[in-house]
């Protein structure tokens, strides 16, 4: 599993889906701009609670690419 330090990440953004909740990191670098993490049964509020003292929560949009990744099941 790879390692990422919070001050790498602008904003956050929780996508709450049916197959489960994922926390979308925005990142500085443009090569890599997003990281999305499962959730499993980790408390949305208490993961927002915890990023709000070190970053801003922004609506973060999927692009076309995680789109299709998701629906390809990837």
């Amino acid at each position: 599993s790879k390692k990422y330090n919070l001050a790498d990440f602008t904003h956050f953004w929780i996508f709450e889906r049916e197959n489960g909740n994922f926390l979308v990191l925005e990142g500085k670098k443009i090569l890599n701009p997003h990281v999305e993490i499962p959730l499993a049964n980790a408390s949305v509020d208490a993961v927002k609670e915890l990023l709000l003292g070190t970053m801003e929560e922004k609506e973060i949009e999927e692009s076309l690419i995680d789109l299709l990744a998701r629906r390809l099941k990837f």
